[in-house]
């Protein structure tokens, strides 16, 4: 069974990063470990977490309906953002991470909001899918690797390229940049 970690600060945008995640592994055994940092300790906050957690949950089942190979885990977790997810990512072993490529409170001019840049630098453990906001599921017809074949790939990335490939049933192009 996979173990799909989707971090949510509660906006649309990590909605639809866990939206698409499900689509995405439709067809596979799954836990969706849907995890939400909080960093005061106090019973108020605690409960807030799990307040937004279930509805997210209830607004996927709604919007979606129930899938027999899909397990959701609500996860509230008190610490800071970026080593919360990478502490659960880590201890947990999860398989795959999907995020949003922007928080609530950042700005629409840019394409990767802060914590989603962090959370990439700091998340080693599993590949990391970045969703942008309004993008709509469709299923992945092609995937474009691209190299300039100066640097060796990693066995980590080419175990992430081919779990993609496989999970989507693409065809993969190589590509190169002189």
């Amino acid at each position: 069974m996979l173990q799909i970690l989707v971090p949510t600060d509660f906006s649309d945008n990590s909605y639809n990063a866990l939206f698409y995640a499900v689509h995405l592994f439709k067809n596979e055994e799954c836990t969706f470990h849907i995890l939400n940092v909080y960093d005061k300790e106090d019973t108020g906050c605690k409960n807030k977490c799990k307040e937004g957690l279930d509805a997210i949950a209830h607004r996927l089942v709604r919007d979606v309906g129930r899938n027999k190979w899909h397990k959701l885990k609500k996860i509230p977790v008190h610490s800071s953002l970026t080593h919360g997810v990478a502490d659960y990512a880590r201890k947990h072993e999860m398989d795959f991470m999907v995020i949003g490529n922007k928080g609530k409170d950042e700005t629409k001019d840019i394409l990767f909001g802060n914590n989603a840049m962090q959370l990439v630098r700091e998340v080693n453990c599993c590949p990391i899918l970045i969703v942008p906001l309004e993008v709509d599921f469709k299923n992945v017809e092609k995937i474009a690797f691209i190299s300039n074949y100066s640097n060796p790939i990693s066995g980590e990335s080419v175990k992430a390229l081919k779990f993609i490939n496989f999970i989507t049933e693409s065809i993969l192009v190589p590509m190169t940049i002189e």
